[in-house]
């Protein structure tokens, strides 16, 4: 496994839920990119690239929900965790079929969010290996003559 530190983009329109998380996240050794809303978010986006996306769902302008669908429709390896202090069952449900990794509850505990985060990071070092594994053999099955 790769020693870089995982970088996290965190988006949420509340500082302080903002500066709290960014905080708990860098004190696990985490690298953290923080935005106030899913447009910054967005555009950190272009300028580096993730590991793990947190975002609030209901923000001014571009939401969670938008900041998911772009995600998924250009980075699809990176999990998005959802949150949220309007939880409902049909926004969870709504954001896991949108491709979610997972979902939490503002206010949420901190072993609860860093739970998460790790096991998101997992799933991101997995597939990423998976895809390196494929891309390897693709490479030798191309260089392989058959004699």
């Amino acid at each position: 496994m790769s020693t870089e530190q995982p970088h996290i983009l965190l988006i949420d329109d509340e500082k302080i839920a903002l500066l709290n998380l960014t905080h708990v996240l860098e004190q696990e050794g985490y690298q953290v990119t923080a935005c106030l809303d899913g447009e910054s978010g967005l555009q950190a986006m272009q300028k580096t690239p993730f590991d793990l996306v947190l975002t609030d769902l209901r923000m001014p302008g571009i939401d969670g929900m938008e900041v998911l669908q772009h995600i998924k429709a250009t980075t699809p390896d990176v999990p998005v965790v959802m949150i949220t202090g309007h939880a409902t069952l049909d926004s969870a449900v709504d954001a896991m079929k949108a491709g979610a990794y997972h979902y939490i509850a503002k206010p949420f505990r901190l072993d609860e969010a860093r739970g998460v985060v790790r096991s998101a990071l997992e799933l991101r070092r997995i597939k990423r290996e998976n895809r390196q594994l494929k891309e390897r053999i693709e490479d030798l099955s191309s260089h392989a003559s058959i004699i």
